[in-house]
């Protein structure tokens, strides 16, 4: 059978091929051009792996010149136009890029097959057994300012040769705008140290102990662990072998606690206190007004003590308002370009209405749980606040009481002193017992419908008129002190200790999992003793036997700390952001 010229023709192509390959030559120019960017620029160090993707990446940017002229080829019917030379260069470039990217795809998945093999082998059955990394005394908390001491362990099978064993210490913060992702977009460094523990030589079969020190600068900050950015501090070594890359390495992280002494937080002292008027509208024509103050028996706290939430209400409509709320709220702001917010509530407490044109005074007791510590000094990228929300779903009413939680609680041995005609001083004179020295927290705010949202001033206050109280001592779910209800002066609210015929709306404390979430330093301690002579009438005496310490504000000591969870570990309980 003869083969004529005729029967070699091209075929005719279909008319969507040419548009495929001018969307080959968009895409594959723009992403070829990043790649390439990215190896150039961004990667300090190359490997053997980096060598071969790198020339898989030129490979493939090789056909991205001449996918135009392709592409007019086929348009104009299997007719070339552009001349002899061009149409050599196109044959150069797509068998260049055809072979190219066949050799390197094959030569990556060679490698790293060889390397995985390799790896295996040396640490099952070959030289490297055991590469770990120890702190003397088994110690993993520090403090700004301390050394870290320990030694790395290696135990080999067989003779190990190596170029140098290196130890690197670093701390560092890194945010992202993804949840849980550690692909920083930002990225703060506190100090990063390495040094060369042995040098060029082999190590012989048996174990080998290699010492070091480092020192911790005293400006790092506490470490923490968020959504959205960590500070992490780690102990890493390497062993730099003959071949291309470091074939192996280790490490181990520490944790940092930067104790913060709620006695040297500027403006710290006295509660914390708002209020607000809010008109609004309902069945469509009336009006009405909803008064709200709320205070805080004080600004600082540590975790384990109980924050004293007193607010009075004055309901000037004719319509019922819903249950009052009191929370814990956490707002934890990332300063990446655009600052992501992580907003959670940690615990929220739950009283009932206030009827129409009544008034009441509401009193609630929030438990604080192991918290991070509001400051991170020395780090510019994260920052922790924390504050009381006092709300109303219908009418829409809300005020905030900003608090800060710390590791040393309040003394007032530190409290500067104040003027003779300050309510503080006169309080301090008063030779009457501790449940009548300090003023009542709802005495201290005013009765006039006010609309602020700064902190009002203390005043001064006549005693409270002796009331019954339920006992102080009371279990950490639902403690009977919480949800304390006095009658305003219309007798008609209805809440907690109400019992003339309302529902009892009293809910128990809810605290949120999230709010056990990574805090070095901080947990209800289980071994401090109560102390009678220390109760006071906003932390009241809380026995031994009670499963949270008793609030002694005169101890100058800190929080003790439990070990925070592993980075690494799934099971560490995280919040959905606001």
């Amino acid at each position: 059978m003869n083969i004529t010229n005729e029967s070699c023709l091209p075929s005719a192509q279909h008319p969507s091929i040419p548009a495929l390959v001018c969307v080959v030559f968009s895409v594959g120019f723009l992403l070829n051009v990043f790649s390439l960017w990215v190896f150039c620029c961004r990667l300090s160090s190359w490997s053997a792996g980096t060598v071969l993707q790198f020339n898989l990446a030129l490979s493939d940017a090789l056909a991205t010149p001449v996918t135009p002229l392709i592409a007019a080829y086929f348009l104009n019917g299997h007719d070339w136009a552009f001349g002899r030379f061009l149409c050599q260069v196109k044959i150069a470039l797509m068998s260049s890029h055809f072979y190219g990217s066949t050799t390197f795809l094959t030569l990556i998945s060679v490698h790293r097959v060889i390397r995985e093999h390799r790896n295996h082998r040396d640490r099952t059955m070959g030289k490297l057994q055991e590469f770990e990394i120890t702190f003397e005394g088994n110690k993993v908390v520090y403090s700004p300012g301390e050394s870290i001491s320990g030694s790395v362990r290696i135990k080999v099978a067989q003779a190990l040769p190596c170029k140098a064993i290196k130890v690197n210490c670093n701390g560092f913060c890194g945010i992202t705008t993804k949840v849980n992702d550690t692909a920083w977009t930002t990225e703060e460094q506190y100090f990063n140290t390495t040094v060369s523990v042995a040098d060029k030589g082999t190590l012989k079969p048996g174990e080998h102990t290699f010492p070091f020190k480092f020192l911790i600068p005293a400006t790092a900050p506490t470490s923490y662990e968020g959504n959205y950015g960590k500070i992490i501090y780690r102990v890493r070594s390497f062993i730099d072998t003959p071949r291309f890359a470091k074939d192996y390495d280790t490490e181990k992280s520490f944790y940092l606690l930067s104790l913060l002494n709620l006695n040297q937080v500027p403006d710290i002292w006295g509660p914390s206190q708002s209020a607000v008027t809010q008109l609004f509208t309902y069945m469509l024509m009336k009006t009405g007004t909803m008064v709200l103050k709320a205070q805080t028996d004080m600004k600082g706290y540590t975790p384990g003590q109980v924050i004293q939430v007193t607010a009075k209400i004055h309901n000037q409509s004719g319509k019922s308002s819903s249950n009052v709320t009191a929370s814990l709220m956490q707002r934890v702001t990332y300063e990446t370009k655009k600052p992501t917010h992580d907003l959670r509530v940690i615990a929220q407490v739950e009283g009932g209405v206030v009827k129409a044109g009544k008034e009441l005074e509401w009193r609630e007791q929030i438990i604080v749980p192991p918290l991070p510590q509001s400051q991170l000094n020395g780090c510019d990228l994260i920052k922790i606040e924390y504050y009381v929300k006092v709300s109303f779903k219908s009418p829409d009413v809300m005020l905030t009481l900003p608090i800060h939680i710390g590791n040393v609680s309040l003394d007032k041995k530190h409290q500067p002193k104040s003027s003779p005609n300050c309510p503080a001083s006169a309080a301090a004179s008063d030779p009457a017992p501790a449940s009548a020295s300090a003023p009542d927290p709802a005495s201290a705010l005013d009765s006039s419908p006010v609309v602020t949202s700064a902190a009002l001033p203390p005043r001064p206050a006549p005693k409270p008129a002796p009331r019954s109280r339920m006992s102080s001592c009371h279990s950490p779910s639902a403690p009977p002190a919480l949800g304390e209800w006095q009658r305003g002066p219309n007798e008609g609210a209805q809440g907690g200790a109400v019992t003339d015929g309302y529902p009892n709306k009293r809910q128990s404390q809810l605290v949120s999992p999230n709010a056990f979430s990574y805090a070095p330093g901080l947990f209800f301690g289980q071994n401090q003793q109560s102390n009678a002579s220390s109760s006071s009438p906003g932390n009241p005496q809380t026995p031994s036997s009670c499963p949270y310490p008793a609030d002694n504000r005169a101890s100058m000591m800190p929080s003790p700390h439990i070990l925070p969870p592993d980075y690494s570990t799934p099971s560490y309980p995280r919040a959905n952001a606001v």
